[in-house]
């Protein structure tokens, strides 16, 4: 054979060509999944023999050692030794790990860190990321949504993002013997294969490699059609991705996308797309920034969207645009001013509201209760908070003080009713617990259950120098926070309270009576409670007026710094059991009469054998506004 001097150069140039080829290969295609739809290197040469008996030949007719199939690994250019339609009923061994399309792997592979499996089912298991996507009978999708969990993997998409029916929801998935196992690794009906409907949310059950181009014979005098154009991959969307869940050659389907998007966003249209015929839907799935709404109990929330309009329940997570009209939550909270709406602009509601909780007000007289023939209402001091003690060995709870509630979860009461005098210190604070709503003393009464709202004690909070009997129970107040918060209802409303000293002084005159009440001994009854929620209504009396209608030895309790007095001398007195109780003025603010809190029952003169009440002698309360800067530490409205 001639050859000129050029040949010298080009064989080996051609050589070269080759091991470049290859090793492009080794080190870009594998083991990483090869695109069949995408062009790729073929290399196929007319002259070339039969394989070899320990050789295997790929669709593009290079040869390749046998048992090389199905391992992880491509050995293929075509990729045609690692497909789902060859691998997908392969047996693996003990020990080894099952890629979703059926190649076999070793176990030790999975969660290296190294993909072995060329759809990476081997690194996105759950378990990799020390995930665990199955709760009891749930799966959890990406989202946090809970799913049952016979959803996970069945072919049909029941997360909103569309994580059930993924590669990293399915891997080590192992279907029933009667179904047909997905190339993404879901589970359908066992007549799926190959029966003219798509059933696999990637198509496999249908794919042309598997069922062959199939013909469909209709009764028409119409041309044949042309090739279906093949769909092109649209650009990502902003703020969010996209993954492809199946790439087909059906005469149907190109592809299914899975759309997801970026914290902070929130995905508009449905997260799975499909691309038919050569056409994407006319709406696809948009990333939209969004707002969160934290509700607040004393506001109303309704949302509409400038698109529709439409007025619906508002979600924790709202969409750029969103429009909100807030109103207040009646009967328990009002606004003096008309509240504005909230528009979700750039991740930021532009107003956050907040409404008053209503204080002071009593419910409408037309609720009576009839208990044996007497009758007793409910709501009558809303505010009014029993205090009881918990026995762990009985389990029963006894009353012991009374209190006022100022907020949610801050109770007013005084600081004798938690006091140990032996230890000067206060009692543990699990040893009690609190209830409003009540009518009845028992801690369980099934009139009350219906209104009554319970709860154990988080923190009791006194004075730093009370000091009980000691210091004459001067600084006799106490903050008692709820560990979990009351709801304001009909029956549950809190106190007013008001700290300028002018409107002080016009509630507290000589005569003017305030709303007292308590669950303590009846008047006149040695060492017996009242079953049922009674209240007074004292006269108030100055200091002066006070100190000269009590005995010299009692007149010490009575500090002018931190006390206030009420009652008469005819059988009108708070008794045991009422103490920390409070002492409410009503007055009329724009047209509303509401109730507020000027006193806390501290002390009252035992009669002279200590068994009953003396109802001829005043009660002392701890003076409310003398203690501003003490309870606005843990109070706000």
């Amino acid at each position: 054979m001639w050859c000129s001097s050029s040949c010298i150069f080009i064989v080996p140039f051609l050589l070269v060509l080759e091991a470049i080829a290859f090793h492009w290969h080794q080190s870009h295609m594998a083991p990483r999944y090869i695109n069949r739809n995408a062009s790729a290197i073929r290399y196929k040469r007319e002259e070339e023999p039969e394989c070899s008996y320990n050789e295997w030949r790929c669709n593009d007719g290079l040869c390749v050692r046998i048992n090389s199939d199905c391992d992880g690994i491509i050995d293929c250019y075509d990729g045609s030794d690692e497909t789902f339609e060859l691998c997908r009923n392969r047996e693996c061994d003990p020990f080894t790990f099952r890629c979703n399309y059926g190649a076999c792997i070793d176990e030790s592979a999975t969660c290296n860190n190294k993909q072995q499996c060329p759809d990476e089912s081997d690194e996105l298991l759950p378990r990799c990321r020390g995930e665990n996507i199955i709760e009891g009978e749930k799966m959890k999708c990406r989202d946090g949504q809970m799913i049952p969990k016979e959803q996970r993997c069945d072919g049909i998409v029941n997360c909103a993002d569309g994580f059930d029916e993924t590669v990293a929801a399915c891997a080590e998935l192992r279907c029933q013997s009667e179904q047909f196992q997905c190339e993404y690794g879901g589970c359908v009906d066992g007549q799926a294969q190959c029966n003219g409907t798509i059933e696999c949310i990637d198509g496999s059950d249908e794919k042309v490699e598997l069922c062959g181009r199939r013909i469909l014979v209709r009764p028409t005098t119409e041309p044949p059609t042309t090739a279906v154009p093949r769909c092109e991959l649209p650009k990502q969307p902003l703020n969010g991705s996209y993954s492809v869940v199946s790439e087909t050659n059906t005469t149907q389907t190109d592809y299914v996308l899975s759309y997801t998007c970026d914290p902070g966003f929130k995905l508009v249209g449905h997260s799975t797309v499909l691309c038919i015929e050569g056409t994407w839907p006319d709406k696809m799935p948009r990333c939209v920034q969004t707002c969160q709404l934290m509700k607040h109990p004393s506001i109303v929330y309704e949302c509409t969207e400038e698109e529709t309009e439409k007025p619906r329940q508002c979600n924790v997570e709202e969409i750029d645009g969103t429009i909100v009209k807030t109103s207040c939550r009646k009967p328990n909270y009002y606004s003096p001013v008309e509240l504005p709406y909230m528009h979700c602009q750039q991740g930021m509601w532009s107003s956050g509201p907040v409404c008053t909780a209503e204080c002071g007000t009593l419910p409408p007289e037309s609720t009576p209760l009839v208990l044996r023939g007497s009758t007793a209402k409910f709501g009558e001091v809303p505010w009014h908070v029993g205090i009881y003690l918990k026995n762990p060995k009985s389990k029963k709870h006894m009353q012991i003080c009374g209190g006022s509630l100022i907020s949610n979860t801050i109770v007013l009461s005084a600081a004798h009713c938690f006091w140990n005098e032996n230890t000067q210190r206060l009692e543990d604070v699990t040893n009690y617990a609190v209830a409003v709503g009540k009518l009845y003393r028992k801690w369980y009464h099934p009139d009350d259950e219906p209104f009554a709202q319970k709860s154990d004690i988080s923190e009791i909070v006194v004075p730093k120098l009370y000091r009980g009997v000691e210091l004459y129970y001067k600084n006799d107040i106490a903050i008692v926070i709820a560990s979990r918060p009351f709801e304001y209802k009909l029956y549950v409303v809190p106190v007013c309270l008001d700290f300028n000293e002018e409107f002080s002084n016009i509630q507290l005159h000589n005569g003017n009576r305030g709303k007292a009440a308590g669950f303590g001994l009846t008047t006149g009854m040695r060492g017996s409670e009242s079953p049922v929620l009674r209240v007074i209504n004292l006269p108030y009396e100055n200091y002066e007026s006070c100190l000269n209608l009590t005995s010299p030895a009692l007149s010490r309790y009575i500090t002018y710094d931190d006390k206030i007095c009420a009652g008469s001398l005819d059988g009108e007195a708070l008794c045991r059991g009422d103490s920390g109780g409070g002492l409410a003025f009503p007055s009329s603010i724009s047209g509303q009469r509401r109730f507020y809190l000027r006193g806390i029952a501290s002390t009252s003169p035992p009669t002279n054998d200590q068994t009953v009440c003396n109802t001829h002698a005043l009660t002392s309360f701890t003076s409310v506004i003398k203690f501003e800067k003490f309870i606005k530490a843990y109070w706000y409205p």
